[in-house]
């Protein structure tokens, strides 16, 4: 190949939210942990290296010290006119057809407006790009969705008749189509898009086409512009494209519009206008000509080749080790849509058993967080289902009534994992109080910075109880940390002073005894937070004391906390080990109890990277 696509990219430093903007404020991911690297998959760009023509032609431009108020030049026009006939065989496409867009969801918004009154219905194909969801809900516009079915070969197909049927009975008279399909990844054949059209055109309906996707086409397929089908289309559609899913240039912003039909492409420009936001940024307008390039041909080629690669083997490796799990090969995009259908039919499950879909929606690393949360929302939406959302720690909680049917607040509960260590009073089964918590490293997470310094594999529990087995407990004086707070717990200077055991060893050229320092470590640690636990418990009189939380799983503790509890005449509740980590299980249980007690959430529910287990 040319041009490199397997090299990986150092984009730290360089303006990319992806890896410098981690910063776990609701919107971005928390940073990762000490030693471990940020994998930039939370955001939708590319990490190749773009087309070198771009930064040609940005540089050569900015060479000029002057960047005041500018048109577009024809330089501009040409190379989309240009690239629009080879790539796709497009004749009779004009400058006056081709209107500046700051972004495709704004421009599709914007041609709306100008056909719709807000509160009109509108056709849009489902599954649907969460981007189209939120837009139209913002925008006072209802989303009617006509389902795309799988044929026989597994191919997802419009389906003309459920189309007509909306159409013709709920008065629709926009539409929105991507083509190619986001999330689904189909290439529209042309048959496909005539029949559409002969609807729209047959009930007078306005198209908003969404072609951004349209040139990263993968094995083999072709695009076809909706604008293409018929001289009808041409006329009653406005689509959209941008350079920037395809060479990876969002944070330049600039897409593009054509539009055909003379009065609706007025109309468009004006309500775009209106507050004088749409407009180019001269860079931009430089970057799109630098991708138009020949260059820029050759380079889209080899990145579909790439990209059809990727998916190949994805798709193949879903088949081969995930039974039950489906995924149709996409045609266009460099997204997977996952059919888990099969799976759930083949252990008895299917959506109509589901009362309410419950999804994590806080604390903890934003990313994951808000993959959860849209992937909820959409299956919420899609499924008329309730959503409720669910506190992560309330979760592990919960796994307590999965292994105990009988246990019914109130409890004291310990809840120590990677993230937390708290002292809970479960008061009942939607409200809680803190006793006590750690004031710096969780236990879980000093679990895994102590594994990282001992040479042991992540997570650090597991491994470093495993190391501990045949390690002498009392061979290492590690210190009791000091807190404020009679129930607060600290674990990072009992971090540090592993640490210097393994320094003061290294110094002397001697080795640390992994086991026994392991052991003294395992041991220390549950040993204090046993004694918070059964401390809180003799103050409060608690009869139920708990644990939960991945950290739950360590053995020691667990022998503490079943030995000092017994003292106390108070019964013990310990998670299943296979609920102690992070599972949907959990999440689902206490989804349950929140759901009985009301509390759902609508479709603006968003994600967050911190909120207290006592919220209200």
């Amino acid at each position: 190949m040319k041009y490199d696509f397997t090299s990986i990219m150092d984009r730290r430093g360089r303006d990319a939210i992806a890896v410098d903007g981690l910063k776990g404020d609701g919107f971005s991911p928390a940073p990762p942990k000490e030693g471990f690297d940020a994998i930039p998959m939370w955001v939708a760009d590319m990490n190749f290296p773009t087309v070198p023509t771009i930064q040609e032609a940005i540089i050569e431009r900015a060479k000029h010290p002057a960047f005041g108020y500018f048109q577009a030049t024809d330089a501009y026009f040409d190379s989309i006119i240009r690239w629009h006939e080879k790539r796709n065989g497009v004749t009779g496409l004009k400058p006056e057809h081709i209107g500046y867009e700051n972004g495709v969801l704004g421009g599709v918004i914007s041609a709306l407006n100008c056909v719709c009154s807000r509160g009109d219905k509108i056709l849009i194909h489902s599954p649907t790009y969460i981007g189209f969801t939120m837009s139209l809900k913002n925008n006072g516009y209802e989303a009617v969705h006509s389902p795309l079915v799988k044929d026989e070969n597994g191919v997802w197909r419009m389906d003309f008749a459920n189309m007509e049927k909306h159409l013709k009975e709920e008065h629709i008279h926009a539409a929105i189509l991507c083509n190619p399909h986001n999330p689904c990844g189909r290439v529209w054949e042309r048959w496909e898009l005539e029949k559409a059209m002969e609807l729209f055109k047959k009930y007078d309906v306005y198209v908003v086409s969404d072609e951004i996707w349209s040139d990263i086409i993968l094995n083999g397929h072709k695009h076809t512009p909706t604008q293409s089908v018929s001289e009808d289309a041409r006329m009653r559609t406005a689509a959209f494209y941008a350079p920037s899913k395809t060479f990876n240039l969002a944070g330049l912003v600039g897409s593009y519009h054509i539009v055909y039909n003379n009065w609706w492409r007025d109309r468009i420009g004006k309500e775009s206008g209106l507050n004088n936001y749409n407009m180019m940024n001269v860079l931009s307008m430089h970057a799109l000509i630098g991708a138009y390039q020949p260059e820029g041909y050759e380079w889209t080629d080899e990145l579909c080749e790439v990209l059809s690669g990727n998916v190949n083997f994805a798709c193949d490796y879903i088949e081969q080790h995930f039974a039950g799990v489906t995924v149709s090969k996409p045609e266009g995009t460099y997204m997977l849509f996952v059919d888990c259908t099969d799976w759930c039919a083949a252990h008895g499950k299917t959506i109509d058993d589901v009362d309410a879909v419950a999804v994590t929606f806080a604390p903890g690393l934003i990313g994951a967080v808000l993959v959860g949360v849209n992937f909820a929302k959409g299956l919420a939406y899609s499924a008329g289902k309730p959503l409720v959302p669910v506190h992560h720690l309330r979760g592990h909680i919960a796994a307590l009534y999965l292994t105990h049917p009988e246990l019914k607040p109130p409890f004291l509960c310990l809840v120590a994992s990677g993230g937390h260590s708290h002292i809970v009073e479960v008061q009942d089964y939607t409200h809680y109080h803190i006793l006590g918590h750690t004031v710096d490293d969780a236990a879980g997470e000093a679990f895994d910075k102590v594994a990282r310094t001992l040479g042991l594999p992540y997570p650090g529990g597991p491994s470093v109880a495993n190391a501990a087995k045949t390690g002498n407990p009392k061979a290492y004086r590690l210190p009791v940390p000091h807190v404020d707070g009679k129930y607060n717990v600290s674990f990072s200077g009992l971090k540090t002073a592993v640490l210097n055991e393994v320094n003061k060893a290294q110094m002397k050229g001697e080795e640390v005894n992994v086991p026994d320092l392991a052991a003294s470590f395992q041991d220390r640690i549950a040993g204090i937070l046993a004694e918070k636990l059964l401390l809180a418990a003799a103050d409060t009189g608690a009869k139920q004391v708990c644990l939960a939380g991945g950290v739950a799983a360590n053995g020691r503790l667990r022998q503490l906390v079943n030995d000092g509890a017994q003292k106390l005449g108070a019964k013990v509740y310990l998670p299943e080990l296979k609920f102690c980590g992070d599972n949907g299980a959990m999440i689902a249980a206490q989804g349950y109890y929140q759901y009985i007690a009301g509390h759902t959430a609508g479709l603006e529910l968003n994600g967050l990277p911190t909120l207290p287990i006592d919220y209200e």
